[in-house]
């Protein structure tokens, strides 16, 4: 395993949005190191979940300088700020460097995967997590090679989740994060002090444990197949829940968002023709037939004035159809 280090570090660019690129963007400007953020016009626009604003404002309120990109093909707006003392960090980049992209930071162009690689390559964050009722989470610093996070390793960590966040997307993602900022911060205060690190060689390609998921969209992807049992149609629910805007379904002949499900404690078996008919309604826990049990949904996703009892959920099959389509990015 070669062990290298950075040299001296006079400017770092951020390329990406997130709470994790905000957090590290403070940290260094404690630090006193030279800080530019590229991302895209879509992330300059999202709703910070921690400080409840729109994330260019918290920029400039923190005095952090950044730019808006189209793409990373607007090689003279960023490619300038490229010093042979600079390190370029993705995390949350919506964009694929190129060759010459890699080449002109001279090996010191990372990557910030948000699970512990080669586990969850790819995109769509911790909603694949839940979809899976996958437990454990993590974080990959890794260089930036021409392919998708398999870049040769520098660090990464693994942890588990509380039992209490696991059907939460929300309570997942805020401790994710807390766990990823701490690993974040101890790495660039290591190499800030030209530390050495050791490049793990692990095998990211042909690896029993690998796996790669794309990005999802809300809008297209979360369309609830009533189908499925009751374990699947929860852990999705929940994988498009907050802070997006919901698993879509049909209702009275118009779209619903649904932002959490949990199984229902019954006994009662439900026939196939049953499935996403509302069968009982207790104080606000909306409850749902489908296979192997019923879910309880939340009342509030619904519109007050709509008779429930015994109306049927429903999703069109062109819709199920069209969000198996994953081109996309959440």
């Amino acid at each position: 395993m070669k062990k290298q280090n950075f040299g001296k570090i006079e400017r770092i660019i951020l390329f990406g949005g997130g709470q994790t690129n905000l957090e590290t963007a403070k940290m260094l400007q404690k630090k006193n190191i030279e800080l530019f953020i590229f991302l895209s016009k879509s992330q300059s626009l999202d709703k910070n979940n921690f400080e409840k604003k729109i994330y260019s404002k918290i920029l400039k309120e923190k005095k952090i300088k950044y730019k808006i990109l189209n793409s990373l093909k607007e090689k003279k707006t960023w490619q300038k700020y490229v010093t042979k003392n600079t390190v370029g960090i993705s995390n949350t980049c919506r964009w694929i460097f190129d060759k010459e992209d890699i080449l002109l930071f001279n090996k010191k162009l990372i990557n910030i995967h948000n699970s512990e690689l080669p586990s969850f390559a790819g995109g769509g964050g911790k909603s694949w997590n839940l979809m899976m009722g996958e437990i454990s989470g993590g974080i990959t610093i890794h260089f930036i090679d021409q392919n998708i996070d398999t870049g040769k390793i520098i660090t990464r960590a693994q942890f588990k989740f509380p039992k209490n966040s696991r059907n939460s997307l929300d309570k997942i993602n805020k401790f994710a994060i807390n766990f990823e900022v701490k690993q974040i911060n101890k790495f660039l205060k290591n190499i800030i002090n030209q530390k050495n690190f050791t490049i793990k060689n692990y095998a990211l390609k042909n690896n029993n444990e690998a796996s790669y998921w794309p990005r999802l969209k809300t809008e297209v992807n979360s369309w609830i197949n009533w189908n499925w049992d009751t374990k699947d149609i929860c852990n999705f629910v929940n994988a498009f829940g907050y802070p997006y805007a919901g698993a879509r379904t049909y209702f009275n002949k118009e779209i619903i968002k649904l932002t959490y499900a949990k199984p229902a404690k019954s006994k009662l078996k439900f026939h196939p023709f049953q499935n996403g008919i509302i069968y009982r309604i207790h104080n606000n826990n909306i409850f749902v037939a489908c296979a192997k049990g019923g879910i309880i949904l939340n009342k509030k996703d619904f519109n007050k004035k709509s008779k429930l009892l015994g109306k049927r959920l429903y999703t069109p099959y062109k819709k199920l159809e069209e969000a198996l389509e994953i081109k996309h990015i959440k």
